[in-house]
């Protein structure tokens, strides 16, 4: 029996120290699962209104990594008990990670620099990010990661063919993971994210926003052409329910004029920044902790006399605006590219090169100043991404070509 107890207080303290840290916890307002305050849940049994009412999120840490936690005010629907399905299947066989109803975005700040990382949403979503929230990473929580990255791959693929699919599929690797491993919980969902996938990065000084959206649990299908004048990056919904005026049994629905953003739910202050976010006046804040802690209870209002910004961002900034900059026009013709994979700098810095095509010219990149190389270079040492060792080095190659 001693023996017994022994064991069993083993293992107990075990579990004890593989048990998550907590690092940041958030509430988020009770009945703001209506967008900007005008989007209608769908006419479905699979539906009702507060399944997609964000109610709480957290980050905790462990030995392997990261794991997020969402609460919602409704408990989360399981697929295998889905009203839909295709054919003779169920939601079931097409998603199987517990969740079928709608995605979780986080867009994640680690080094907490003004305008130092990316401020568009991925497609499909519709939203820019304020600048003292650009992020370096993105956790995306899909009913069905491999189909959604096999859309992401594919619409890349059409979009610059001159590229392999070897450094495509690094292009994604390095700032987006689609999560899993996944637990269900009542009205909680948990999913986790591997250490690697951060860096040395501990999470302790961190901002992140964070987005929910119904999720269209079947790839798109059908060979139509494109609508007019859209590349396609610019026609991929990535698994995201759009809004179609009125109410549908299909879709969220929406009242007005304008199709607003098809974001439920974000993980903000009030129900009235939401509002204001989602309506397409300002860019998405978040939430933030640490030495570099925001001010995420303000909410800034456009200068007077300026216009509104439109919730589509600019070509610059909008659907994988990292990866549009890195390769240049999507109309570009030229030969299958093949070459070294994009480097994190390419990948995340707003001051990276830029490539660009002239009349007949091979693809060519527009050179950074030695100064901006250098603040580039010592940002990455400061983050962690390079040792110092090999900062040295780089830095006097640069040096070298003065």
């Amino acid at each position: 029996m001693t023996h017994r107890l022994f064991a069993c207080l083993l293992l107990c303290a075990g579990q004890a120290l593989a048990a998550p840290t907590l690092v940041a916890s958030f509430n988020d307002p009770a009945g703001d699962d209506n967008g900007g305050g005008n989007l209608l849940y769908p006419m479905s049994k699979d539906y009702q209104e507060g399944d997609l009412d964000l109610r709480a999120f957290s980050l905790s840490r462990d030995s392997d990594g990261f794991w997020f936690e969402a609460t919602f005010a409704n408990p989360i629907r399981n697929p295998a008990n889905a009203y839909a399905g295709a054919g003779a299947e169920s939601l079931g066989d097409w998603a199987r990670k517990g969740f079928y109803t709608f995605n979780i975005d986080v867009y994640i700040d680690m080094d907490r620099r003004k305008d130092s990382g990316n401020t568009f949403t991925l497609p499909g979503r519709k939203l820019r990010i304020d600048g003292n929230y650009a992020w370096e990473r993105a956790v995306i929580l899909t009913p069905r990661p491999e189909a959604i990255r096999t859309e992401l791959m594919t619409a890349l693929q059409k979009q610059y063919p001159e590229r392999s699919n070897g450094e495509l599929d690094a292009s994604i690797d390095q700032s987006i993971y689609l999560p899993t491993k996944v637990k269900v919980r009542g009205k909680t969902i948990l999913f986790f994210v591997p250490q690697d996938f951060f860096g040395n990065q501990d999470g302790s000084d961190w901002a992140m926003s964070v987005l929910v959206t119904g999720a269209r649990p079947f790839s798109a299908t059908g060979g139509s052409l494109l609508s007019a004048g859209k590349t396609p990056l610019e026609e991929l919904e990535l698994g995201v329910l759009q809004p179609v005026p009125g109410r549908s049994r299909t879709s969220f629905g929406y009242i007005g004029n304008v199709a607003p953003s098809p974001v439920v739910d974000a993980l903000l202050p009030s129900a009235d920044q939401q509002a204001a976010v989602l309506s397409g006046d300002l860019p998405l804040t978040g939430v933030s902790w640490g030495k570099h802690a925001g001010n995420d209870t303000a909410v800034n209002s456009p200068r007077k006399g300026s216009q509104p910004k439109k919730a589509v961002a600019a070509e610059t900034s909008g659907p994988l605006g990292f990866l549009k900059s890195l390769m240049g026009d999507s109309s570009a013709k030229g030969p299958r590219r093949e070459g070294p994979t994009p480097s994190v700098q390419s990948l995340l810095d707003p001051r990276a090169p830029r490539y660009v095509d002239g009349p007949g010219a091979p693809r060519q990149s527009v050179p950074q100043t030695v100064p901006a190389r250098l603040e580039t270079l010592k940002q990455l040492l400061d983050d962690g991404v390079i040792t110092q060792a090999e900062y040295d080095k780089q830095k006097q190659r640069i040096l070298g070509e003065l």
